[in-house]
């Protein structure tokens, strides 16, 4: 298992830049005091992506006192001489404030701490007010990101497979009914003597049960997933003018942040931004649509 704990300050501002394809990625020198020896202290390079990536650059700075879990990471290059480097990263999956200024994130909304006891973590609010599962959260948040990003293609192919599955059960129960009722003669005359010699009616009907249900059930898993495609579109028209223009923009088609940043006029570092908090409202919305869900409604409610 690849995975550690650290717990230092920033020795500089964070450094947050763009890839070709859009990914922020921000990265960051983390001082940490040794556990035995308070005395010396380590300097450890830290790489951050996407969410994480704009988290850190927008709420730390340099001495901030940070916590963070993530995977150690080693790479090495060549200089200019030909001599090579090799050197240790530390690559953040999550990170969390571990000075006063935690109050000042919940407040706005953007950082989660976690009971570790719980799993439970404070929402859209102030505590008490609304309170999320932060596996939800992240679950939620991980297959709207997903949507937005495969939309187009993943209509084409839950179409195209729902049409599949209807041709492969038509296929299917013919060749059950054929292997019930084989064409066969005979050379001398046979009298059937009850209904249903054998009960091959009975097996057929409940094989063609089976197999009917088993499309049932595809199918119904399928449209489902194209109906939470739909949910996210819909819930997108819905938001602030500003957050529903940035995803329309990126999404609908799909472009790249420098494209979408020259349509609305925009810097890259503003879309990313307006983005991240789009994406924010959305996961509030459906989190509190499965938190309201009741037997009564349940048709009505997409889970995603």
């Amino acid at each position: 298992m690849n995975q550690c704990q650290l717990l230092g300050r920033l020795v500089r501002d964070p450094e947050l830049r763009y890839t070709q394809q859009g990914t922020p990625v921000c990265s960051f020198t983390l001082a940490v005091d040794r556990r035995f020896n308070r005395d010396k202290t380590d300097y450890i390079r830290v790489i951050a992506w996407r969410n994480t990536a704009e988290f850190c650059a927008n709420y730390f700075q340099k001495g901030s006192r940070i916590a963070l879990v993530g995977s150690i990471q080693t790479r090495t290059w060549e200089d200019d001489s030909g001599k090579k480097h090799r050197e240790v990263e530390v690559i953040a999956d999550s990170v969390y404030f571990a000075e006063s200024k935690v109050e000042d994130a919940i407040a706005s909304g953007d950082f989660i701490p976690v009971d570790m006891e719980t799993k439970i973590a404070p929402f859209n609010g102030p505590a008490g007010e609304g309170r999320i599962d932060v596996d939800a959260e992240r679950r939620i948040r991980r297959n709207i990101e997903d949507i937005l990003q495969n939309h187009d293609q993943e209509i084409m192919t839950i179409d195209a497979q729902i049409e599949a599955e209807r041709a492969a059960l038509e296929a299917d129960l013919e060749s059950i009914r054929a292997r019930a009722y084989p064409l066969i003669k005979y050379d001398d005359v046979r009298v059937q003597t009850t209904s249903d010699p054998d009960s091959k009616m009975v097996h057929i009907v409940e094989a063609i049960e089976r197999r009917r249900k088993r499309a049932e059930r595809n199918i119904a898993a399928l449209e489902e997933r194209r109906r939470q495609i739909e949910a996210v579109y819909h819930n997108i028209l819905s938001l602030d003018t500003k957050s529903k223009c940035v995803l329309l923009t990126l999404y609908y088609p799909k472009r790249t942040y420098e494209e979408a940043a020259e349509i609305l006029n925009v810097d890259v570092s503003t879309i990313a931004r307006r983005r991240k908090a789009a994406i924010t409202s959305l996961v509030k919305r459906f989190w509190h649509t499965e938190k309201n869900r009741l037997p009564a409604n349940e048709e009505k409610c997409v889970k995603i």
